[in-house]
């Protein structure tokens, strides 16, 4: 399967695979962060020479020519998430309550939510447009079942944050 981010949900999945890769192995942010985006841009690069569609070369051609972009939308995505990590962490034990237990999500179910709670926090993306990255990026990665929970999860969120007006 050829890698299915471009543009800036690139740069969402670059951060919460960061994040993903740095609560898991017990790894710096700066340094997850800095060996995922030289895995990305590797890859991209030796892929080119295997697409045989246009349409799809393009747009990896278009992500390598954006790349500073993309990188820097991840930087500014991380490093708000580093300032506001403690922030973030009470906004979604305070919103996971009930039949759920905030230490028992998974890791990945957490990276999602964290990288959306933290756009939401810090970046003027309308709620709605990061709600809907956080399901489509999930769509790759885990279970029907648990997009429901971060749609709910994250509308909550929103609600909290005043930010369904």
């Amino acid at each position: 399967m050829i890698y299915p981010f471009h543009g800036r949900r690139l740069a969402r999945v670059i951060v919460i695979e960061t994040i993903y890769n740095s609560e898991l192995l017990n790894y710096d942010l700066d340094k997850a962060f800095e060996d995922i985006v030289n895995m990305r841009k590797n890859y991209f690069n030796e892929i080119l020479n295997e697409i045989k569609k246009d349409d799809i070369k393009k747009m990896f051609l278009s992500d390598l020519e954006n790349w500073e972009k993309i990188i820097n939308f991840s930087k500014a995505l991380l490093s708000a998430y580093k300032l506001n990590k403690e922030r973030i962490e009470e906004i979604l034990k305070e919103v996971i309550v009930g039949k759920w237990d905030y230490e028992r999500i998974f890791l990945l179910e957490k990276s999602i939510l964290k990288t959306a709670v933290c756009e939401m926090i810090s970046f003027d993306t309308p709620y709605k447009v990061v709600i809907k990255e956080a399901l489509n990026i999930g769509n790759y990665f885990i279970s029907e079942q648990s997009i429901k929970f971060i749609n709910a999860i994250l509308d909550k969120v929103a609600e909290k944050l005043n930010l369904k007006v």
